[in-house]
């Protein structure tokens, strides 16, 4: 299953080299990874264990999958622009390096092959269905949690349903994941894999519900809410319902695969960094993992007021306010590690103040430090949106080089005129004597 929260349009993930990536091939899988990060020993372990778990999932899901699945497997955040482990492009997408390096572990992987595998049910299925397949699928494997006991407790202490899921998957990451994946656990448990499979190959409406299970929604989701109502709980199992109703997080979490990526954000490390912390704490710390989570609230909040600021530098008006708004969205980038955001806020930052003082010395007709000044703006504001500004300052330039241009020529005139007039006066004066 997907680290629990963990980042970052969204944005296609392809090598970045072609040249320093590898291949490797196995009955049902084609790894491309890349040798300063993994080893061929490495990638045989992984395939070793992806077979098995192949095995194990088709079987499960009673499928005849035809084809091979291609894994992308990368070892540095700087050539991965997406969440750690996604599948999309007709490709599993895996960040080795989060939290700790899972591909050197063998990987284990079966939430993002569940998704490669359940194209052939339906490509395009609804979240509620297709995560919760995947997380169900995972938790088949590796027996972590009790999904019905982790649902339990994010209804109780949220009220998060089925239907809240449903039509807002995004808006309760990450506790949409337990609620769906505990959803599909109930479907199957009570009615079979054969109907599941049927009515996930439909497209989901208040219908499919009918004709496949004969009851409506709302019906299902009152049976559902009775099978975790009934079910025991651990205390690690409370925390852990907890912490996702802690990082849970609407418009705190715009940044997760299948939603509209931040148009002015790279990645929110800082995040991802705590929730590898609270990840490692919940078992062994309880009170040092919530406070983490709190962190990691301040941290996303920061994120966002970060990509709302400098959306407004970019469209305010006034040209002497820019600079302080592009430093202002700077700061709140490096409070949640968006590092390449940060740097490119204080580059336009730099960028105004350069085009601001450029405006001053035209105004004061100090040509060439004007001149100086708007070459380093376009320089830094590359991508700005600064381009018509610039043109009108390079315009004026143009014109006052030119105004002093024809000034020293008339200067040159009249000074030809005068020396002119000095050396007739001398030959003059020579003739008389």
């Amino acid at each position: 299953m997907k680290k629990w929260v963990v980042v970052l349009l969204m944005l296609l993930v392809v090598p970045v080299d072609a040249e320093s990536w590898q291949e490797y091939e196995s009955s049902h899988f084609i790894f491309n990874y890349q040798e300063g990060y993994l080893t061929s020993d490495d990638v045989a372990r992984i395939a070793e264990n992806q077979e098995a778990i192949f095995s194990t999932l088709v079987d499960l899901l009673d499928l005849k999958f035809h084809g091979k699945v291609v894994y992308y497997l990368y070892g540095n955040r700087g050539d991965f622009k997406s969440l750690s482990q996604a599948y999309y492009s007709g490709g599993v997408h895996i960040l080795c390096t989060t939290c700790e390096n899972l591909c050197t572990k063998g990987l284990n992987e079966a939430h993002e092959m569940t998704h490669a595998l359940s194209v052939q049910l339906n490509v395009q299925q609804q979240r509620l269905l297709s995560e919760g397949l995947a997380v169900y699928c995972q938790n088949y494997i590796n027996q972590r949690y009790n999904l019905h006991s982790i649902a339990r407790t994010l209804h109780e202490e949220t009220g998060l349903s089925v239907k809240d899921v449903l039509h807002g998957f995004y808006e309760y990451i990450p506790s949409s994941y337990f609620i769906s994946g505990s959803f599909v656990t109930f479907l199957l448990e009570e009615y079979g894999m054969a109907s599941f499979k049927d009515f996930y190959g439909r497209p989901l409406t208040g219908d499919s519900f009918v004709q496949v299970y004969g009851k409506q929604v709302d019906t299902l989701e009152e049976e559902w809410l009775k099978a975790i109502e009934q079910t025991e709980r651990s205390q690690e199992e409370r925390d852990f319902a907890q912490l996702m109703i802690a990082t849970t997080g609407g418009d705190d979490t715009p940044f997760f695969f299948g939603r509209d990526y931040p148009e002015y954000a790279t990645h929110p490390s800082r995040a991802e960094e705590i929730m590898c912390i609270i990840h490692d704490t919940i078992k062994s710390d309880r009170e040092k993992a919530f406070s983490y989570a709190n962190q990691y609230r301040k941290v996303m909040q920061a994120w966002n007021q970060g990509i709302d600021i400098f959306r407004k530098a970019l469209e305010e008006k006034n040209l002497q306010m820019k600079p302080e708004l592009f430093e202002k969205a700077a700061l709140l980038y490096g409070v949640a590690g968006d590092e390449d955001m940060k740097i490119q806020a204080r580059k336009y930052a730099a960028g105004y103040i350069s085009l601001a003082q450029a405006q001053t010395f035209l105004e004061q007709k100090c040509v060439p430090a004007a001149e100086d000044e708007l070459e380093k703006a376009k320089i830094l504001l590359k991508g700005a949106g600064a381009e018509e500004h610039i043109g009108q300052l390079d315009e004026y330039l143009v014109e006052l080089k030119r105004q002093n241009a024809d000034t020293l020529d008339i200067f040159v005139i009249l000074f030809g005129i005068v020396m002119g007039g000095k050396v007739l006066q001398r030959i003059y004066s020579r003739v008389l004597k």
